[in-house]
């Protein structure tokens, strides 16, 4: 299955792809935005996208879920499948 590009990614979703790869890049970027209410909103989203507490966590274990992978394959250098391009 060939990769994703942001190009490809709806309006909803764009949001969280930005803010992803701001934190597999380094940089501090919290999920813990609330707006004026104190309702937890979306990453990147100057308030127009509402994740809710459940799904501000979700990415951030995937993430990490993602990280902690990679970390032991490549410890252990395990070669990509022949078919990953």
């Amino acid at each position: 299955m060939p990769p994703i590009g942001p190009g490809e990614l709806s309006d909803e979703q764009r949001p969280l792809d930005e803010h992803v790869r701001q934190i597999m890049s380094g940089l501090r970027t919290p999920f813990t935005v609330t707006d004026e209410r104190g309702a937890l909103i979306g990453p990147c989203a100057g308030g127009r996208h509402s994740f809710g507490e459940s799904g501000t966590a979700e990415p951030v274990f995937l993430i990490a879920q993602y990280a902690g992978v990679s970390v032991v394959l490549n410890a252990y250098d395990v070669p990509l499948p022949p078919d990953a391009g």
